[in-house]
């Protein structure tokens, strides 16, 4: 490995990274980044389609860390969705196609003389292309264990307790492949795939997750960076308080101008027990969302909450509607022969000036954090 971690280590990380903590993170792809490379190209047999799926397995993993209760099983947790990825994208990218060699005994001879220029993007597509007639030669439960044996620096024990199988085992399996290939064959297929590791892995995706850890995708991250606050929990909630707090004190303030203007002691009273009850609902609607923020990484919940509290903003324009109508004396002009009531233009464009704006932003925000991949 290319970071040394027991459990209890890894299990102190995965907490750490569940409060934002990126450099823990760092630590956690860089302990497992040769398993989960390994893994992925025993599937796609693919060298640049492997390099994807990890970046994809690592950029979901972050996205989805919280969801993990136990830390000790973050390397079971993230080689299942290494594999689901995998096969996903064979599906979807036609991964796994090579272009067949004439000669790979030339060119596994030619990679391994290191006396020989050429170029690298060359050797990665050669290199890919020799994987690929490797693994095709070995049976499907030996293919990871090879390649990680040799990216481990043919290191059984690290790949024992990367794969949560015995050591035992892994030399079973590793002589089965020799009992495949000639050793010494085998060997100069390690050496190619020990130099195709991936070397920059580590900064790609932390490129790309960096900047959620940092508060740097949403309105919300935002305020949380200003506020020093790092836990991506802490900053679902502040980017759902933070709205609720302006819709209760706009709701406050315009029922109050309302309220004023009705001379009719029911209709306040009426109007005070709706700015009550549209107080208690919007609360309400923005613990839903809030629930779907820090317990789910999909859509669904996170729109119901939106859905509710955009109702509970109907309900409440309507029914001020019905009160000012008899109440209050609208503001109404004629127009090209038209009688135009402005204050009833004026409530719905609120209404649905709010709904688009705020739909606007709910969407962007669901995009930004990757939660249409996912219903729940």
């Amino acid at each position: 490995m290319s970071t040394t971690i027991s459990h209890l280590d890894i299990s102190e990380n995965v907490t750490l990274a569940q409060q934002g903590e990126i450099k823990a993170f760092e630590r956690l792809i860089d302990a497992s980044q040769n398993a989960i490379t390994s893994i992925a190209l025993s599937i796609t047999k693919d060298l640049d389609a492997s390099e994807d799926v990890a970046q994809q397995t690592y950029i979901k993993a972050w996205k989805d860390i919280n969801q993990l209760k136990n830390g000790q099983s973050f390397l079971p947790w993230i080689r299942q969705i290494t594999r689901y990825t995998a096969l996903n994208y064979i599906k979807t990218q036609s991964a796994g196609v090579t272009s067949p060699c004439a000669d790979y005994d030339s060119l596994l001879a030619t990679l391994s003389n290191n006396d020989v220029p050429a170029d690298v993007s060359l050797i990665k597509q050669q290199q890919s292309e020799l994987i690929s007639h490797l693994l095709d030669q070995l049976e499907a439960e030996t293919r990871e264990i090879v390649l990680l044996y040799y990216r481990e620096q043919q290191n059984s024990n690290a790949v024992a307790q990367l794969l949560d199988i015995s050591p035992a085992l892994v030399r079973k399996k590793l002589q089965r492949a020799r009992e495949q290939l000639k050793p010494e064959i085998l060997n100069t297929y390690g050496n190619v795939i020990y130099s195709s590791t991936p070397a920059s892995l580590v900064a790609i995706v932390l490129a790309v997750v960096a900047p959620t850890a940092m508060g740097g995708l949403s309105g919300a991250s935002a305020t949380g960076l200003k506020l020093g606050v790092k836990s991506p929990v802490l900053m679902s909630i502040i980017g759902v308080l933070l709205p609720l707090l302006l819709a209760l004190t706009a709701n406050h303030l315009s029922m109050a101008m309302v309220i004023k203007n009705v001379h009719n002691t029911n209709a306040k009273n009426a109007l005070r027990q709706l700015r009550k009850q549209t107080t208690f609902w919007m609360i309400g609607a923005a613990s839903v969302m809030a629930v779907g923020y820090i317990y789910t990484s999909g859509w669904l919940i996170v729109t119901i909450g939106f859905v509710l509290f955009w109702l509970g903003l109907y309900r409440s324009t309507k029914a001020v509607l019905v009160v000012t109508t008899e109440f209050v004396q609208p503001r109404i002009i004629n127009l090209a022969g038209y009688t135009i009531n402005l204050s009833l233009i004026g409530c719905y464009l609120g209404l649905f000036g709010g709904l688009f704006g705020g739909g606007l932003g709910l969407v962007l925000g669901l995009i930004n954090d990757g939660r249409f991949n996912s219903l729940l």
